[in-house]
């Protein structure tokens, strides 16, 4: 993006339009898809999620191997797609898989209480502090990048010059879950919802208890699949 030359533009249609940095953080960060979907340590260990392509593993148990490999695959391109943006769409996978899920998977999640009201900022904050005293919160953001309300941006030191990022949105007295995502700063990029793991959008809550839990079980995804990140980061940005 012309006016964002520090944020990896997930809109991008080809992998090659994206500035060569660009690339590598992308291609590093796609590498980690299909250990996620094949369940490689340590991504055997993400258990507590109902991310919908966890749910295709029962499914491929009724199917004939070969069949399941093709699923597999297809989940692994639909990963990066949904990490990595638009220069890593496969529309037949995502066609397929599709297909696959809807005769054979369901997506079913039990409806959580109604909302009360009160704000998820200082829970979410204080869980953060508690569980990852190293990123601190940080309010002081560059001018030219646009940050939606209700964004909490939580950086620590990378590298020599970079910032990691965990990043949780929660709009107060609307949302039902939060989005959290994982990454760099410079250039800006995080792992979009919908990954292979699960990081973000899938822990539902009603109340500051059940936020407090919800953020912990996010953060446990995260205290898993944060290290591989990092080493895939440190192998682009090298």
């Amino acid at each position: 993006m012309a006016d964002r030359p520090g944020v990896i533009d997930p809109g991008i249609k080809s992998l090659d339009a994206h500035p060569e940095l660009h690339q590598r953080v992308l291609i590093k960060a796609a590498e980690l898809a299909e250990p996620a979907v094949r369940l490689t340590q340590p991504f055997d260990r993400v258990l507590a999620t109902r991310l919908g392509p966890r749910t295709h593993y029962e499914a491929l148990k009724t199917v004939a191997p070969d069949q399941a490999e093709q699923v597999l695959q297809d989940m692994i391109a639909v990963a990066k797609f949904r990490m990595c943006g638009e220069a890593f769409r496969d529309q037949a996978a995502i066609q397929r898989l599709r297909e696959f899920g809807r005769a054979r998977v369901s997506y079913d999640r039990p409806n959580p209480p109604p909302r009360e009201p009160f704000n998820e900022a200082p829970v979410i904050a204080e869980v953060m502090k508690v569980r990852y005293p190293d990123f601190r919160l940080d309010a002081e953001l560059p001018k030219n990048l646009s940050v939606r309300n209700g964004v909490q941006w939580f950086l620590t030191p990378f590298m020599t010059t970079n910032k990691l990022l965990i990043a949780i949105e929660a709009t107060p007295l609307i949302s039902t879950f939060f989005d959290l995502s994982i990454g760099v700063f410079d250039p800006l990029f995080g792992i979009r919802e919908g990954d292979p793991w699960a990081v973000s959008g899938y822990w539902n809550y009603w109340d500051a208890e059940s936020c407090e839990r919800a953020v912990h079980g996010a953060l446990d995804v995260v205290d898993i699949v944060l290290p591989p990140l990092m080493q895939k980061m440190k192998e682009a940005l090298s």
